[in-house]
């Protein structure tokens, strides 16, 4: 069996553009495994083996920006 990706509601986003903290934690609950992929770091530990972590700063940052970039999208452009 494939992998579905669900999207979002539309009402959901529509309501996170208009500032809706609950709506905007959806959106953000929704993009959160990418963010974690994307603030993964690499580094090799005293015992000489790879170790994986997430980097709480840059997932942070990451989680803010996307939180800026909806409430600035204009969701009634044409």
């Amino acid at each position: 069996m494939g992998h579905e990706k669900r999207l979002l509601d539309f009402e959901i986003i529509q309501q996170a553009t208009l500032g809706d903290e609950n709506a905007l934690q959806k959106v953000v609950a929704h993009y959160n495994g990418y963010i974690r992929i994307l603030s993964t770091r690499t580094y090799i530990g005293d015992d000489g083996r790879k170790h994986c972590v997430v980097d709480e700063e840059i997932r942070g940052r990451l989680q803010g920006k996307l939180m800026k970039a909806v409430m600035q999208f204009n969701i009634n452009r044409k």
